[in-house]
């Protein structure tokens, strides 16, 4: 009998002490795994490459001290004696090649713009028309229910393309938050993008509003 409380005894020391044991390991702090710091590490004569070295300009990153000056060329054709240029993809917002000077800020109330490119004048001009997607509005109606809030007047998925019969859509009075002056510059990364078009046509016009629901009826 004192042979069994003795081991008895015997076994549970050992199991407290191998709990004790893996109770601190798990709380034992971590070593840091070293790392490289700009010039110290591992290999003391690598090149390291600072914050103020980032970039593809020659100059600090932390002041606009640099001559910016160099890196636009706008074109400085007047409107009509430009040569237009292709759109970027199918139904893109076509690029402004001539010279905008005069022509920004552009006000709902004041659009120099719509001179040349409304349609009624774009054809006797020679100029891009402004499309047809322009002249729509594609937002639903909203409207306010008798438990207080607004729902949308359209089902879910349907396209809403409200014909504005001739009058200009005012969402899209700031022309240049999509159509954009071009400059001729170097750059560094080269733009190995190229776009398809279904057809010739689309390279210089739009048919947005015919394909504005392709992917949804069918």
């Amino acid at each position: 009998m004192i042979k069994k409380f003795c081991l008895m005894i015997m076994v549970s020391l050992v199991l407290l002490v191998g709990c004790k044991t893996e109770k601190e390991a798990a709380i034992a702090p971590q070593a840091e795994t070293p790392t490289a710091v700009a010039g110290q590490g591992v290999d003391a004569g690598a090149a390291f490459i600072t914050e103020e070295e980032l970039g593809i300009r020659d100059w600090d990153l932390y002041t606009e001290d640099g001559d910016f000056e160099f890196l636009t060329n706008y074109s400085n054709a007047a409107p009509g004696t430009a040569t237009r240029v292709d759109r970027s993809f199918e139904n893109a917002p076509p690029l402004i090649p001539h010279m905008v000077t005069g022509f920004v800020p552009i006000k709902s109330s004041n659009n120099i713009c719509l001179t040349c490119h409304m349609p009624a004048v774009a054809v006797a001009l020679k100029s891009t028309a402004i499309p047809a997607s322009h002249f729509t509005n594609f937002r639903p109606e909203i409207k306010k229910e008798a438990n207080g809030l607004y729902a949308v007047q359209a089902k879910e998925g349907e396209v809403v393309a409200n014909d504005m019969k001739g009058q200009l859509n005012q969402a899209r009075f700031n022309c240049t938050q999509c159509h954009v002056p071009q400059s001729q510059i170097t750059v560094d990364l080269e733009n190995i993008f190229s776009p398809d078009f279904r057809n010739e046509l689309l390279k210089n016009q739009s048919n947005l509003l015919d394909v504005v629901k392709e992917g949804i009826d069918n």
